[in-house]
This record gives structure tokens, sequence and C-alpha cells, in this order.
């Protein structure tokens, strides 16, 4: 939706061309890093609460495009969007790898998810053009704030299973048995060859 909008926003804050892609940019470098963070996010907080907040980012992120034109607080405003958006790609891919079972219905499921509300999200910003006329790009921006907020209320009554991926296995039991079968057969097979090299 950021794409449809961002030409709006630039004419609204008399912002350059070259303002305009590096905001893009900045985006682009907030998606790496968290690339680079989100695993260790969800070590220390755990897979549910680096999860929540690392996507209520996006809205903290849309609130900043719409409060300020300085050059300087939109690229950290989107950079921030980035670091959502990088995070939710990782931990939804992460989760639903997990709870998918090997079937790869879910994952076929919520990649056609992206691919639908891609498809949406510009026609809701022209929706929101014809409404607002010259606002229209902040009614967008302010009712995705309204549903990221709805979806973090909701999320914070989802059952997430942290043990499954940030804790080790607390039942080490049966590699210890494979492993003690492992060496008792090397032990029998060693003595078998020493008997075998004894022989005249």
């Amino acid at each position: 939706m950021l794409g449809s909008v961002l030409p709006d926003l630039r004419a609204a804050y008399a912002l350059d061309y070259q303002i305009g892609g590096t905001l893009l940019s900045a985006q682009s470098i907030g998606y790496l890093g968290i690339g680079l963070l989100s695993g260790l996010a969800a070590i220390k907080w755990g897979l549910k609460r680096a999860y929540l907040i690392l996507y209520y980012v996006f809205a903290v992120g849309f609130v900043m495009l719409l409060t300020n034109g300085s050059p300087v607080w939109l690229l950290a405003a989107m950079f921030l969007t980035g670091i959502s958006k990088g995070a939710i790609t990782d931990y939804n891919n992460r989760v639903m790898s997990e709870y998918a079972n090997g079937s790869a219905t879910p994952l076929n499921m919520m990649h056609a998810a992206y691919a639908f509300g891609a498809c949406v999200a510009p026609l809701a910003v022209l929706a929101c053009h014809k409404l607002g006329g010259d606002n229209g790009w902040r009614l967008a921006l302010e009712i995705s704030i309204v549903l990221l907020t709805a979806s973090f209320i909701f999320g914070l009554f989802m059952k997430m299973n942290d043990d499954k991926s940030t804790k080790p296995s607390r039942n080490p039991q049966p590699i210890t048995a494979f492993s003690a079968k492992s060496c008792s057969g090397c032990a029998q097979r060693s003595a078998f060859s020493t008997r075998l090299l004894r022989l005249p």
C-alpha cells in the first residue's frame, strides 16, 4: 500500500524525487536489518512478544508519516515500516512452517493471502482518494492504523508456543540410547576385528 501512497505523500510534503526514492531505500534497509536480528529478538523476548512488538512498529511508522513532513522524520518512519515488514514476513513463515506439519497447503494459502492483499491495497487507496480528495492518502493510512491496532489486540489473545522455536529439547534420552547402542556395536565390531587379526 505504501507504494500507492508515496506519490501523494511526496506531493503533500513538497518532497523532490530524490527524497522520495530515498524513502524506499530506508524501508529496504530496515527490511534487511531485521532479517539479521529477528531471531535474536525471538530468543530474548519470546516469539509471541517479539512478533507483536515488531508488528505494531508498522502502525508507529504510519503515525509518523501522518504527523510530520521533515525528510529525516519520514526516513525514520519508512525505516520502521521496513523493520516491521521484514519481521512479519520472517515470523509468519516461521510459525506457518512449524504448524503446517509438512503440508504445503497452509503455506500456499498464506502466500495467496499476500498476493490478494497486494491487489486489493491499491484499489483501497483509490477508494480513499474518491472519499477524501487530496487527503485520501491520509485516510488510507488512518484506516490502516485502525486495522493494525485491531489485529494487535487480537494477537494478544493468540496462543503461540514459544518453546517450540526458542528453547532446546529437554528430553535427550532417545539420542543417548541411540549413542549407547552405536558405541556398543562399535565395541563389538572392534573386538571381532581384533580376533581376526590374531588368527594365523
